[in-house]
């Protein structure tokens, strides 16, 4: 019970409100974890694929120009392993896979996540060697970094969730979309990455507020909605925050209410 309250305490510590933009929702609650899983995997597969394939035309310029060859000069030079992810052999790699990685008659495994995270690591690597001459729009590498990172995240937590001797796989022929898993014994920690890693998929945060305990505010805006035509979506996010901080000290007092009867039930 201690590590329970404890964990509830953590918890509270801080708050975080992001104010997403979505060409289109459908409303629907989080489904089963495996289904979550799924739907991630394949809203990040989405997303590369339709990038890819402008990037890898002007990467194949950059490859086989001077500036390509100089790169792969100064990186041969460095050596080998220092840019393992843009070099083939001796040579850059020619592109990034565009091939869908998701199919839903498919089973996945955390294998597919490595693999889905190489392409996005691949891509930012290619938008950074690029500079002004990459196709992608601004903020899309924040993208390929959120990828990137959420891959790492939820492999090991399908890792995790094996039951012992299984493998978890993942498939949308199950009920709850896995099967080799242990999906019940997923801890609270775990089941909050992925359903923020759900939630979020690869929309755009307009904006993104943190609050810590201590008083510590912290407001990020993105810089394409700061025009005065987005001023709904500021004040929108303004409100989400006011009610988020007045829940915030409901649950925070409870918690505090509920402590102090126990500590006096249990010293009494």
């Amino acid at each position: 019970m201690a590590d329970a309250a404890k964990r509830l305490f953590d918890d509270l510590l801080n708050i975080e409100v992001n104010t997403l933009v979505k060409p289109g929702m459908t409303g629907r609650k989080m489904p089963a974890i495996g289904h979550a899983f799924l739907d991630i995997f394949s809203d990040y597969d989405t997303w590369l694929c339709r990038r890819l394939d402008p990037l890898n035309e002007r990467w194949a310029t950059f490859r086989d120009g001077e500036r390509g060859r100089a790169f792969l000069a100064a990186t041969l030079a460095k050596g080998e392993g220092e840019l393992w992810w843009v070099i083939e052999g001796d040579q850059l790699i020619t592109e990034v896979d565009i091939v869908p990685l998701f199919d839903s008659r498919r089973s996945l495994t955390a294998k597919d996540f490595d693999d889905l995270r190489m392409r996005a690591r691949q891509a930012d690597e290619m938008d950074r060697l690029l500079g002004r001459r990459s196709p992608l729009a601004v903020g899309d590498n924040v993208m390929l970094r959120r990828i990137v990172g959420n891959c790492d995240q939820l492999r090991a937590i399908l890792d995790r969730s094996s039951a012992p001797g299984k493998t978890a796989t993942l498939n949308r022929s199950s009920a709850d979309g896995v099967e080799g898993a242990a999906v019940t014994e997923l801890s609270g920690d775990d089941v909050i990455t992925v359903r923020k890693a759900w939630e979020m998929g690869t929309e755009v945060v307009a904006m993104q507020t943190v609050i810590q305990l201590d008083g510590d505010f912290v407001t990020r805006l993105n810089e394409a909605y700061t025009s005065e035509e987005r001023r709904p979506i500021r004040e929108l996010h303004e409100a989400s925050v006011s009610s988020a901080l007045e829940h915030w000290r409901f649950l925070v007092d409870t918690f505090v209410s509920v402590t102090t009867k126990a500590i006096g039930f249990l010293t009494g």
